[in-house]
């Protein structure tokens, strides 16, 4: 993916705010910045807040009969298909870390 410059402005109590993000997570202000707007572009988790995958075997989502007849998938695909779904992920998560 290239990068492109995108001129945006802001109050200046936000950059102050970008900045302190910067300097806390290791990134520049430009990566800090194009980050949290990734972050804030992204599908809501399905997770609770403070989730950590891996930590929690009993965590449970709900889903309204609605979703399964929009759908068309059983209950039995759909859990299928979230288990895979994490267990890739935490492999991804897991090879990531030996990096």
């Amino acid at each position: 993916m290239s990068n492109i410059q995108f001129n945006l402005r802001v109050p200046q109590e936000l950059k102050d705010r970008i900045e302190e993000a910067a300097k806390r997570s290791g990134r520049s202000i430009n990566a800090e910045a194009a980050y949290r707007l990734e972050r804030g572009l992204l599908p809501p988790s399905p997770f609770p807040p403070g989730y950590v995958p891996g930590h929690d075997s009993s965590i449970r989502i709900k889903f309204d009969d609605a979703f399964f007849e929009d759908t068309g998938l059983t209950k039995v695909e759909v859990s299928q298909y979230i288990s895979e779904v994490i267990k890739r992920d935490l492999k991804n998560i897991r090879n990531n870390e030996d990096e």
